[in-house]
């Protein structure tokens, strides 16, 4: 194996021109460098209180929370077959006017906390972010620890819950536009 000196330069790859890079990023025709730029325009524009779109940026403030992100809980009001425990959200991104077609959620269950039994026909992606808990997708069982990723696909049956940690928090991405979570008796 050849030696890197440290003393030579490295060649570089050149990067290629802007109109010639993949934009993954796309939505109603803008990229996601128009899209962040109409936003943070626009909170320029509303620097004086008044409503408009969010920060585009949203500080970690500790303790799993965020700048400007409101502590909710899970759901309102449990359904028939659909019933929760010690379980709050924060909506991170997507639901605040934010120029894109997904959310980026944060979930904490308490010990012994739990996320209704359901299904949807969306898809979501779940990140271990704090502690360990369990996910139940179909007749599986995983456990799921920090920056560990599951898919949940649509209409797999689902429930998150928390481990023997004193706090299982992770991530949840979805598609900004979707149908309801339909309960399933247990």
């Amino acid at each position: 194996m050849a030696k890197i000196d440290p003393r030579r330069p490295t060649k570089s790859v050149p990067k290629p021109a802007r109109d010639q890079r993949p934009d993954r990023c796309r939505r109603r025709g803008k990229s996601a460098l128009e899209a962040a730029s109409t936003v943070a325009t626009a909170n320029a524009n509303t620097a004086d209180g008044s409503s408009g779109p969010p920060h585009v940026l949203r500080r970690f403030l500790g303790n799993f929370r965020w700048q400007d992100v409101i502590l909710e809980p899970y759901k309102i009001s449990a359904h028939r077959g659909g019933e929760f425990c010690g379980a709050s959200r924060q909506v991170l991104l997507g639901a605040s006017g934010e120029p894109v077609d997904f959310n980026v959620r944060y979930f904490e269950l308490q010990r012994g906390g739990f996320t209704s039994l359901e299904r949807h026909r969306h898809c979501h992606f779940v990140i271990g972010v704090r502690g360990r808990g369990w996910a139940c997708v179909g007749e599986q069982q995983y456990r799921i620890g920090p920056l560990d990723v599951l898919y949940i696909g649509p209409d797999e049956p689902h429930q998150l819950r928390a481990g023997r940690s004193p706090t299982f928090g992770f991530f949840c991405i979805v598609d900004a536009e979707r149908d309801r979570p339909r309960p399933i008796e247990s």
